[in-house]
């Protein structure tokens, strides 16, 4: 398979809305290349790593959707959404753990957010439950 092209500067937030509008098509496959070519001209672009991580998991590849959360929250460590979607490709793993440690960092950062406290208490719930 020949890489993706080269994109311009220019061209950086084109290529995003575009690949963002096939993300929102179920198109992963598609998106997830697009996205590629963002990151191939900007590696730290946040919304890109965010949207291919999320793309990784509708397609069930929660391993390479946690190298991109991974880099999006090493880009920026107060990413609460990166850390809620790297939490649910570590669940999708059975790595309870480290997803119950990413969402507690991301109450942390939002502590008034019901939903997320939910998040945490279910996430501990499976972590009891295997044993921990």
């Amino acid at each position: 398979m020949p890489p993706p092209p080269v994109i311009s500067p220019e061209d950086i937030e084109a290529v995003m809305d575009r690949g963002i509008s096939l993300f929102n098509q179920d198109r992963f496959e598609e998106a997830i290349a697009l996205f590629g070519q963002v990151l191939q001209r900007s590696p730290e672009h946040g919304d890109a790593l965010y949207y291919r991580g999320i793309a990784w998991i509708n397609l069930n590849r929660p391993a390479e959707a946690v190298v991109d959360f991974s880099s999006a929250i090493l880009r920026d460590p107060g990413d609460g959404d990166s850390l809620v979607a790297r939490a649910e490709a570590y669940q999708m793993q059975g790595e309870t753990e480290r997803a119950l440690l990413d969402l507690q960092m991301a109450l942390k950062q939002d502590p008034r957010n019901p939903d997320l406290r939910q998040l945490v208490d279910r996430c501990r719930q499976k972590h009891s439950a295997v044993g921990h």
